[in-house]
């Protein structure tokens, strides 16, 4: 018979690979590898003083519980020379109606820890957000 401390283990363990499996998956199902970001559809969202921020329009995809998925890319802000290295990826889920997000890749990596959570107040994830969810609004309307 198996003990409570097993049991635990094991189902946390499986979470976590399957979030990885995930994670993996997302990015080639979409196509998405750092190299190949060049050809993306781009588009950017204002800028805030930490950089720049841009969300690929052939990346949105809607899962059965109507939240959408999408690639974005931050730049943080510094010379021209240096901040092409540092663009950061996300794999980005939204909720559009309760205006929440959670990271699911960065930079191809899962995130382990999936939470929805706000903007807080970061002008660049309000402007994906807002960006991405206006044309489900129009659709609702």
């Amino acid at each position: 018979m198996r003990s409570y401390i097993q049991e635990q283990f094991s189902s946390i363990h499986i979470q976590k690979i399957l979030i990885i499996i995930i994670a993996i998956i997302f990015p080639i199902l979409i196509g998405v590898s750092p190299a190949k970001t060049e050809s993306l559809k781009w588009k950017e969202v204002p800028s805030s003083e930490f950089g720049h921020q841009w969300w690929d329009t052939e990346s949105l995809m809607k899962d059965n519980d109507e939240n959408l998925s999408i690639l974005t890319k931050f730049i943080p802000k510094g010379d021209s020379e240096s901040r092409e290295k540092q663009a950061i990826l996300y794999g980005m889920n939204i909720n559009c109606s309760n205006r929440t997000f959670k990271d699911i890749s960065v930079n191809g990596a899962p995130e382990l820890i999936q939470n929805w959570r706000s903007a807080q107040g970061d002008i660049l994830i309000e402007g994906v957000i807002k960006d991405v969810c206006m044309p489900q609004t129009e659709k609702k309307t």
